[in-house]
């Protein structure tokens, strides 16, 4: 993969990072995270009892909790990796000596995990590959050679790609620029983006404004996610199955379906288009959070994108136009004669009006900069 640096050549040289790249099925994931817990992990917890890691043996060990870190967690992969055993082991095992900041790290996913009830409940969103993923995902077959692989250094380079980390004074992906924490990967191909896992970001896992400003606004999806806007890289709709919708992406792609008027929203369930049965709607786990949300009356973030049909729709990007609820949902035909549902959704009461004028003209184009890398 070609990596490209268009940073003026008086920058610092930029910092190269390993850019963790997941499987995509069940299967290769539980693969890959035993062959590293074998490769990598026990065996510098063995060395661990004898002396001091190698450097290869710390960087594999950063790897292997980047790994971990961009899990999404649920109680299968946990049963199948036994990934709370390990990370006992690297917190409070006597019996080995895991040098920092390797112990801070385990316990720091231990309670995240723990306090996510290691996915039982997780946050449901959208089906649909990540920006990242769309680019940087390995073909199954090559990734269950490599995963299976015995050689530590094999395991671990089949799973990640390098890219090259910004310039802290890039104006864009700098710090404190409108992509900070998101990484560029270019190929000949195509433009694909993964978060910084160095970088902190917020959770989307909360109802209400999650302290963002009507307005706020963002040159890709994936920025939205970083800043809690939004629970998914490329899905419209997160929530949770028992508590509701946290937040929709209202983008146009339904725009057979759906209207968008501003203030109210006729927003239709996930595969609505796909559907022919006549008597029978499909619903995913994510629709499924809008209809609970009709009955928790708890508000929902809608995020609109520049793809929108209302005529106030941002002119790029998205922007975030406040807290709606879901009042209510109808059946109805789609051009194959399937039913769909189709959600109402209504601008709370009380908060500033829609801003329109985001983004400013400036704005737009920063978003165009985003293009150009770095």
């Amino acid at each position: 993969m070609e990596v490209h640096d268009t940073s003026p050549p008086t920058e610092a040289p930029a910092q190269l990072v390993s850019t963790v790249v997941l499987p995509r099925y069940f299967r290769d994931l539980v693969t890959l995270v035993v062959n590293l817990r074998i490769n990598v992990f026990q065996r510098a917890a063995q060395q661990t009892t004898k002396g001091p890691l190698t450097p290869v043996q710390v960087e594999d060990l950063h790897y292997f909790f980047r790994v971990l870190n961009n899990l999404k967690i649920s109680p299968e992969l946990k049963k199948a990796t036994a990934l709370d055993r390990i990370l006992a082991v690297a917190i409070d095992d006597a019996r080995f000596h895991f040098p920092p900041p390797f112990p801070d790290l385990a316990r720091t996913l231990r309670n995240t995990w723990e306090s996510e009830n290691w996915g039982a409940q997780d946050v449901i969103e959208d089906e649909g590959e990540s920006e990242g993923e769309v680019l940087a995902r390995l073909p199954t077959d090559r990734m269950r050679r490599a995963s299976a692989a015995p050689s530590t250094s094999s395991v671990v380079n089949a799973s990640k790609r390098v890219a090259r980390r910004p310039p802290a004074t890039h104006p864009i992906y700098g710090e404190g620029g409108i992509m900070y924490g998101i990484l560029q990967i270019k190929s000949h191909v195509m433009r694909a983006y993964s978060l910084d896992d160095t970088v902190p970001r917020k959770s989307a896992r909360a109802f209400g404004n999650n302290g963002l400003a009507v307005g706020a606004c963002w040159p890709l999806q994936i920025a939205a996610l970083r800043d809690g806007a939004h629970g998914a890289r490329v899905g419209g709709i997160a929530g949770h199955a028992e508590e509701g919708a946290f937040s929709v992406v209202v983008s146009g792609l339904y725009s057979d379906l759906d209207r968008d008027l501003g203030e109210t929203i006729y927003y239709s369930g996930s595969k609505s288009h796909e559907n022919d049965n006549p008597q029978k709607p499909i619903e995913t786990a994510a629709s499924r959070t809008l209809r609970q949300s009709i009955r928790t009356h708890r508000p929902v973030r809608v995020i609109r994108s520049f793809s929108s049909d209302w005529h106030g729709r941002p002119s790029a990007g998205l922007r975030y136009d406040g807290l709606y609820e879901v009042v209510n949902a109808n059946l109805a035909l789609n051009k194959k004669g399937g039913q769909y549902i189709q959600y109402r959704l209504e601008r709370c009461r009380n908060q500033v009006p829609i801003v329109i004028d985001r983004p400013t003209p400036r704005e737009v184009q920063l978003f165009e900069e985003v293009k150009l890398g770095y």
